[in-house]
């Protein structure tokens, strides 16, 4: 058997008769076999617990993961406000999930407890792969990534994202098995005989000059250069954002402020030509600006642009290019599927146009089994690297036969 995954989707007004039609759809190819595991995502327009426990009752109550999200897609459907489900069975990965709460209060302990419930090594399945999701709201992600790597021994891939709420900003929640909470992370990792592919890539480019942040604290960013952060953004996007429709100094809403930071959004600088994204949440009355992790005191920034369309949707294909290469590099050519995380805010940047990201992914690898979501945050960090957050990014992971 190797690898086995299935996917399905649903949607309408009633949760759970959604729920039940994405785990009927993925059931369609699967089968009736028991999944070893379940990844669930769900739009914020769902009761979840009702959605959770139909999914539950109708995959034999197997291991689940999943989150609250801003979009959800399959190799074959791409919607809002919809279900998303995948199954699956696998004789070369092992799979162990665990949940950890108030990732806000006290994150180190948290992730020390995730850890713990999960095994670090798996006799005869030697490569790992730590599947991560965690609240979007809180801002620690950045923390929370580097935690999960290092307290895990830094040996295993590192991949996922931030739970979503459909751009509410209100509550984003994780699921994991029986449980709906929030402020909390879930946890699976898979032990494989064979390895995991994995690719990280982003379609912005530099607007304005390269600065020094002269003062942050935690997740908000307070001056740029000794001036108030908006201050700095309002000047410096103030004919681009024009061009879009955009009145920087009359933006208020947080769904105006949203579109307004998806296309103008911070770039930490990591080398000459190379920046990792972080977007922008929403503006404080000081002119603070507050972001989904923590901003580094002293890192040199640009405000990015990522108004181009053709950047985006190859930025998404290219992810699945480099993913892909690597594999066939060492020989693998056939894919059980790929679990893709999307940044929400392309929803903004690419408006109609969106279902083209996920589409060129579906070029790339042909027609495998995918489960993708639009999150608040993505991650991706290799065995050795330092950092693997990122914002308005595609993230593929590969699972090959």
């Amino acid at each position: 058997m190797s690898t086995k995954m299935a996917t399905g989707m649903g949607g309408g007004q009633d949760g759970r008769q959604a729920a039940a039609a994405a785990v009927a759809q993925a059931r369609s190819t699967f089968g009736e076999d028991q999944p070893d595991l379940v990844i669930l995502y769900c739009s914020s327009n769902y009761n979840y617990a009702e959605v959770l426990e139909t999914v539950r009752q109708q995959t034999g109550r197997a291991p689940l993961v999943g989150a609250s999200t801003a979009g959800e897609f399959t190799e074959s459907d791409v919607r809002l406000g919809s279900i998303a489900v995948s199954l699956i069975r696998s004789d070369q990965i092992r799979f162990f999930t665990g949940l950890a709460e108030d990732v806000d209060h006290d994150p180190e302990t948290a992730v020390a407890n995730i850890i713990s419930q999960v095994p670090l090594e798996v006799p005869d399945f030697p490569h790992r792969c730590i599947f991560l999701l965690t609240d979007g709201m809180v801002g620690n992600g950045e923390e929370i990534t580097l935690m999960v790597a290092n307290m895990s021994g830094s040996t295993a891939t590192l991949v996922g994202g931030l739970a979503a709420d459909d751009f509410k900003m209100q509550r984003t929640v994780v699921f994991h098995n029986d449980r709906v909470t929030d402020k909390a992370a879930s946890i699976c990792v898979m032990a494989s005989q064979k390895p995991f592919y994995t690719s990280v890539n982003h379609g912005h480019c530099p607007l304005s000059k390269p600065m020094r942040i002269t003062k942050a604290r935690g997740n908000v960013l307070y001056e740029v250069e000794g001036r108030p952060a908006w201050d700095v953004w309002k000047e410096a996007t103030a004919a681009p954002a024009r061009a879009l429709g955009i009145d920087v100094d009359a933006i208020r809403k947080s769904g105006e402020v949203a579109g307004y930071f998806s296309n103008f959004e911070l770039g930490l600088r990591t080398g000459e030509d190379s920046y990792k994204v972080r977007y922008p949440m929403s503006i404080n009355p000081d002119g603070s600006v507050n972001f989904t992790c923590t901003i580094p005191n002293g890192a040199v920034m640009c405000i990015m642009d990522g108004r181009d369309e053709g950047c985006q949707i190859e930025a998404s294909r290219t992810a699945a290019e480099r993913a892909r290469a690597a594999a066939v590099a060492d020989g693998h050519t056939a894919f059980a599927g790929a679990l893709v995380i999307e940044c929400a805010v392309r929803q903004f940047l690419l408006g109609d146009n969106f279902p083209s990201a996920p589409q060129a992914i579906r070029e790339v690898l042909g027609n495998v089994p995918m489960i993708g979501a639009e999150l608040y945050g993505e991650m991706r960090l290799e065995p050795g690297e330092f950092s693997g957050y990122h914002n308005t990014t595609t993230v593929v992971l590969l699972l090959v036969e």
